[in-house]
């Protein structure tokens, strides 16, 4: 928790990207838990949160670097 408030001090704009990016994901995860594993639209919401992971975790480094440089 402490950790998220310094990238957050430090990095506003990062750290909500990854706020945002991980409310995505969540939500994708939702939409998934609601359909059969074997249709079209599971398939695009598997796409969207293993996307907006992907994304959540590179802006997560990008705070964290911006955390140390600064």
């Amino acid at each position: 928790m402490a950790n998220e408030v310094q990238m957050h001090a430090a990095a506003p704009f990062a750290s909500t990207a990854v706020q945002q990016l991980e409310q995505l994901e969540a939500m994708f995860h939702a939409i998934r838990s609601e359909l059969e594993s074997d249709c079209y639209a599971y398939q695009l919401a598997n796409l969207g949160q293993e996307i907006a992971s992907g994304y959540a975790a590179m802006m997560g480094r990008i705070a964290q670097m911006e955390v140390h440089h600064v």
